[in-house]
């Protein structure tokens, strides 16, 4: 113990690798040492952190700019599959190389609140009481129609469901979502993602409302058919906004 105390005390500063400057203000051991940020906002690290500048401000922006820890019980090691959902919609939101992929996301954000890491695990664990640990569950905003991921406007529901509305704007061009033509005939195509990554062909039709007609009827059973088979392990937020979903022209 006595070994650093010669430069690790209560009242010393130290300065991370970013040049950020922190307080200790607690020791109760080498491993465990409170530390207080500029601001006021506390953290727990280490000794050998301090003095290799390896420690960590929790409330900098360090996920695509925008997202942070925060202080509190939770962190991405124990929470691992809470920190790599909220990670992903972070990704969505804000990393510019997706957007310029995939630019319908460029007009997309998370909501304030859930900038902080900490506000968005109870919120996932909540959601995902239920949640087989053998299948893979992702957060989704589009099924309540919204722009932003946020504790209102968002869910958690298995990847077969979020696949269920995928909208592919980019690709498909001025016809409405589930239409294309053949230009072999010159009649309109309507075909439906089941979920499962394939699409069903549901028939040719003369007029483009007849196609959309038939795939609006195919994917708001199919929705369906869906939100009961997971009934007993989605949230109920989930299963009324899918039972209750109405597809839409301009989807």
């Amino acid at each position: 113990m006595a070994r650093y105390k010669e430069d690790v005390y209560i009242g010393s500063q130290f300065l991370n690798s970013l040049g950020e400057s922190a307080t200790i203000v607690k020791i109760e051991s080498a491993r465990k040492v409170l530390i207080e940020w500029e601001g006021g906002n506390t953290s727990l690290t280490t000794v050998t952190q301090l003095r290799n500048q390896h420690f960590k401000n929790p409330m900098r922006p360090s996920v695509w700019g925008t997202g942070f820890i925060g202080t509190g019980e939770f962190n991405p090691t124990k929470n691992n599959e809470a920190y790599l959902a909220w990670q992903g919609i972070m990704q969505r939101c804000y990393d510019p190389k997706l957007h310029a992929k995939y630019p319908s996301y460029s007009n997309k954000s998370v909501s304030p609140s859930w900038h902080c890491f900490q506000h968005f695990v109870p919120w996932w664990e909540q959601e995902t009481l239920n949640k087989p640990s053998s299948e893979g569950w992702a957060v989704d905003k589009d099924i309540l129609r919204s722009n932003e991921y946020g504790p209102e406007s968002a869910l958690v529901v298995p990847k077969v469901v979020n696949l269920l509305f995928l909208t592919a704007k980019e690709k498909r061009g001025v016809l409405p979502i589930g239409v294309n033509i053949r230009p072999e005939t010159g009649k309109y195509r309507a075909r439906c993602q089941n979920g499962t990554g394939k699409p069903v062909a549901l028939g040719e039709y003369t007029t483009i409302d007849e196609a959309f007609l038939a795939y609006k009827r195919f994917k708001e059973a199919r929705i369906k058919e869906v939100a009961n088979e997971y009934k007993d392990v989605i949230s109920k937020r989930a299963f009324d906004a899918l039972i209750n979903y109405e597809v839409r022209i301009d989807d």
